[in-house]
């Protein structure tokens, strides 16, 4: 075998793992996304993290208002 038809075997060795890398990754995701749709189904969220960002994002906007609503009433006093 020559060196150029080893690294061309070679070569084509790291693209089929990099292939299989990639087909395990989408069947994970795929999978994830299954669960996701399931849960929703059931009324539930997608997912804890998701549940918890949106409770984080609704506190936000909640502090957000409270402050707003506060300095409001700051200058309405001074």
């Amino acid at each position: 075998m020559t060196r150029q038809m080893m690294a061309s075997v070679s070569e084509l060795s790291m693209y089929q793992a990099s292939a299989l890398r990639l087909q395990q990754e989408i069947t994970e995701k795929q999978s994830l996304l299954e669960r996701y749709h399931a849960n929703m189904d059931k009324g539930l969220p997608p997912s804890v993290d998701v549940e918890q960002e949106f409770l984080r994002q609704m506190q936000t906007e909640e502090q957000r208002q409270r402050d707003k609503q506060h300095d409001k009433l700051v200058r309405i006093i001074v």
